[in-house]
């Protein structure tokens, strides 16, 4: 606490009065017998003792006192002086304190409001916690749907590379095959050409005439060329060719003359060319061998993979269905999310421009039908490496409903 003069005072009066207490007390005893002793001398010799005594108690009293209380203030000075300084050290203390105090009150408003920040990314690190585990959720349920889908798309895929596969194969096969029937071809209408000019220098034979016998050709081996080479010297293979050729009428005439035969004229036998008869009527095998080429070389119905997006599978399997219903082959749908804003039906040729127009045509009708906008646009994609056969189309499509 502060230390004033009146609190100096006051301790320089309590001391003063414990000291003289303390002093008084002693000497009484002290000078008391001294006192009684000499007075009782006094008395005897009549001196007036006692009032001596009491002066220079009083006296001594007081300087013993007067002394203390020197002693004293200059204690209480010091303390004073003490006392000061440590209010003084209180006093840097407290405006230590006060800073400290302030310091600390702003660190605990900057801590609430890093808290308060705290729990604000809590609560939304919580809520997008929530909302990655209902995406989770929402993705795994996608992605089983996706793998059923992918099992599709495998199926599809194998069916797609056999598919090329096989074609590849066939292709080759009618190439091949294809040459061979037009050089065949060729030298047919050479043969035929030579026929009908030998056919000119021969006599008239009646129409309807029985063809003279002959034995019948021993069936030919399994050649890739059937056709024989020419004779050396054409004027020899004239005769047979034009005997060959007259036993055959029906090749010149194929509707016979309704009238009645005429009497018929007999023809010397002439020796059967085997080679000529083998080209002008091939072996049975030859012929199969050109009707399995005409098969394969007979175009194959236009395949249209569907690829969709933003609908259930149920919905694209009925285009699908539509589709296959005009008459295309529809392998299969397949989900990919690539296919989202798009209605395109891609193909990989130039060549099939007209029939990827005609195509998309009808997906837009099938769209149409299933009550969803139209705008099918045939998208050509002749850059890309890897491409399927020809007539191989991909409609890519989200169907969105119509306005």
């Amino acid at each position: 606490m502060p230390i004033d003069d009146e609190t100096l005072e006051l301790l320089e009066r309590r001391l003063a009065e414990k000291v003289e207490a303390r002093v008084r007390g002693r000497l009484f005893k002290l000078y008391g017998g001294i006192g009684s002793g000499i007075l009782a001398g006094l008395g005897l010799l009549g001196y007036d003792l006692y009032g001596d005594f009491k002066e220079e108690v009083n006296r001594t009293a007081k300087g013993y006192a007067q002394d203390a209380v020197r002693g004293s203030v200059s204690d209480a000075e010091a303390a004073a002086r003490e006392a000061r300084a440590a209010a003084e050290a209180a006093e840097v203390q407290a405006r230590d304190a006060g800073a400290r105090l302030a310091a600390m009150d702003e660190w605990r408003h900057l801590g609430a409001a890093k808290l308060q920040g705290a729990l604000e990314t809590v609560g939304a690190l919580t809520a997008s916690v929530d909302g990655s585990k209902a995406e989770l959720e929402s993705r795994l349920a996608d992605m089983r749907a996706r793998v059923e889908e992918a099992e599709g798309r495998i199926e599809n895929a194998k069916a797609r590379g056999e598919s090329y596969y096989l074609n590849a194969q066939y292709e080759q096969v009618i190439l091949d095959l294809s040459a061979e029937v037009e050089r065949m071809d060729r030298e047919l209408d050479e043969l035929h050409a030579m026929s009908l000019a030998m056919a000119g220098d021969m006599p008239p034979v009646a129409m309807g005439a029985p063809a003279p016998p002959r034995a019948e050709p021993e069936e030919a081996p399994t050649i890739s060329n059937p056709v024989a080479p020419h004779p050396d010297d054409p004027d020899a293979a004239a005769p047979d060719v034009a005997d060959r050729y007259e036993e055959k009428p029906d090749v010149l005439d194929p509707e016979p003359d309704p009238e009645p035969d005429p009497e018929p004229v007999a023809l010397a036998p002439l020796p059967d060319p085997p080679d000529v008869a083998d080209i002008l009527h091939p072996p049975r095998q030859t012929a199969a061998i050109t009707d399995k080429a005409q098969q394969l070389a007979a175009p194959s119905p236009v395949t249209i993979f569907v690829q969709y997006d933003g609908v259930p599978r149920a919905m694209a399997e009925r285009l699908n269905r539509a589709l296959s219903a005009e008459g295309y082959a529809a392998p299969g749908v397949e989900r990919l999310d690539s296919a989202a804003g798009k209605r395109e039906l891609r193909f990989f040729y130039e060549d099939d421009r007209p029939a990827a127009e005609f195509a998309a045509r009808a997906a837009d009708d099938a769209l149409a039908a299933l009550g969803f906008a139209t705008g099918v646009e045939a998208r050509l994609l002749d850059h890309i490496r890897v491409k399927p056969r020809p007539g191989v189309f991909e409609l890519w499509v989200e169907p969105v409903p119509a306005r």
